[in-house]
């Protein structure tokens, strides 16, 4: 696998971790963590990875830390196994693109003030 910016994943919720699915694959991890990503002519992109916990929005306090520790960017992009910590996030004004993903669909949600 391979894409310009790399190849991003988080946690799901198989039983295995990240780094063990992906093991030997140039996939970068991210879980519970922000990295920034050099971007295309000198923007920056802060890739956020949350847990399946997290992800299930029964923690919220710790998803907002997650996604505060980000470093500011010019696109914040948060992924997650299950599409409930959406609603914790996106009125955080540091989420420009959240991607939930489940087994069965992937969905996107882009808060209406954000502007490409």
């Amino acid at each position: 696998m391979s894409a310009p910016l790399g190849v991003w994943a988080t946690e799901g919720d198989t039983g295995y971790d990240c780094a063990g699915t992906f093991h030997g694959l140039a996939v970068r991890c991210v879980v519970d963590d922000c990295v920034d990503v050099p971007g295309p002519q000198g923007s920056r992109i802060a890739v956020a990875g949350l847990s399946s916990v997290l992800s299930r929005g029964r923690m919220p306090s710790r998803a907002r830390a997650v996604m505060t520790s980000c470093p500011r960017a010019d696109l914040s992009l948060v992924m997650a196994h299950r599409p409930d910590y959406v609603a914790n996030l996106v009125d955080q004004g540091r989420v420009s693109l959240a991607w939930p993903a489940t087994r069965t669909a992937a969905r996107s949600s882009c808060p209406s003030s954000v502007r490409p």
